[in-house]
C-alpha cells in the first residue's frame, strides 16, 4: 500500500497560517505578511481567492507575492530592532551621568517596567506610550495612571483582543515587580471618525485593577489564559466604546 504524499507547501502555509494569526496581535504588518504567504501555499484557499478574483496565481506570481511578504517581515523586523536598540542607548548614556551609588526610586523603577512594556511605535505609526502619572498613596504605596495608543486590526472584536493583550502585559509587569503599587488604571486611545467625518484619537477602553485582586493571581498559569481570561477577568471596566463592545 503506497503512502500518501505529504504536500510540503500545504505544511508550510498551515504553520505560517497559525504564526500570521498569533503575530497580527502584536505587529499587523507582519502577521498580515504570514497570513498572505499561507493562503498562497495552501492549495485550496489560492484556488478560493482565484475564483473569487477569476484571476490564476501562476508558480511566478506566487513567488513573487511571497518574495514581496518576506521583504516585509524583514523590514518589519530591522524597524522592531531599532527601535528596542534606542532606549537601551538612552538608558547606558543617562547611567553614566548618574552619581556613584545613587540608586533608582521606586517611581523611576515603575515607569520603566512601563516603557518596557510600551516601547517603540504601534503599527499606526504612533508611540504606544501616551502618558503615566504616578502619584503617592497612603502606607508607601503608589496610584499609577497609564495611557496607551492601541494598534489597528482586521476588525473591531480583534483591536479590542489585542488591547486586552496589552493592557493585560500591562497589569502583570506592574503587579508581579513588587513595587509597592496599590492601585492602576490604563486607558487605550484609537482612532475614532465623528459625525462630521473627522478622526481623532479618542478614548476605547478604561480599565482599573487594584493591588488586593491582583494579589490572588496565579502566576505560574501559561500565558495566553492569564492575558486573555483570568486578568481581564478581575479588572474592572471604567468606559468601553460602543465600537469595542
Amino acid at each position: 500500500m503506497e503512502r500518501k504524499k505529504v504536500n510540503t507547501g500545504k505544511v508550510i502555509g498551515i504553520i505560517l497560517g497559525i504564526i500570521g494569526v498569533f503575530t497580527i496581535f502584536s505587529d499587523f504588518i507582519v502577521g498580515l505578511s504570514f497570513l498572505i504567504i499561507s493562503i498562497v501555499l495552501i492549495p485550496k484557499t489560492s484556488q478560493f481567492i482565484e475564483s473569487k478574483l477569476h484571476f490564476k496565481f501562476n508558480t511566478t506570481i506566487k513567488v513573487i507575492i511571497v518574495l514581496l511578504c518576506l521583504f516585509v517581515i524583514g523590514a518589519s523586523a530591522g524597524k522592531n530592532e531599532n527601535q528596542k536598540d534606542t532606549p537601551t542607548k538612552i538608558n547606558i548614556q543617562s547611567n553614566q551621568t548618574e552619581k556613584p551609588g545613587e540608586e533608582i526610586t521606586p517611581k523611576q523603577k515603575i515607569e520603566n517596567k512601563v516603557s518596557e512594556i510600551l516601547n517603540g511605535k504601534n503599527n499606526l505609526d504612533k508611540n504606544f506610550l501616551r502618558k503615566i502619572e504616578i502619584t503617592d498613596e497612603d502606607n508607601n504605596t503608589f496610584a499609577v495612571n497609564i495611557e496607551f495608543n492601541a494598534s489597528d486590526n482586521f476588525s473591531a472584536n480583534l483591536r479590542k483582543k489585542g488591547i486586552l493583550i496589552k493592557m493585560s502585559e500591562i497589569y502583570q509587569s506592574l503587579y508581579r515587580g513588587n513595587m509597592d503599587i496599590n492601585s492602576a488604571i490604563i486607558t487605550a486611545h484609537f482612532p475614532l471618525i465623528d459625525k462630521y467625518g473627522n478622526e481623532e484619537d479618542g478614548m476605547v477602553y478604561k480599565t482599573s485593577l487594584l493591588k488586593e485582586e491582583a494579589s490572588k493571581i496565579n502566576w505560574s498559569v501559561d500565558s495566553a489564559t492569564l492575558k486573555l481570561e483570568i486578568i481581564p477577568g478581575i479588572w474592572n471596566d471604567l468606559f468601553i466604546h460602543p465600537e469595542f463592545k
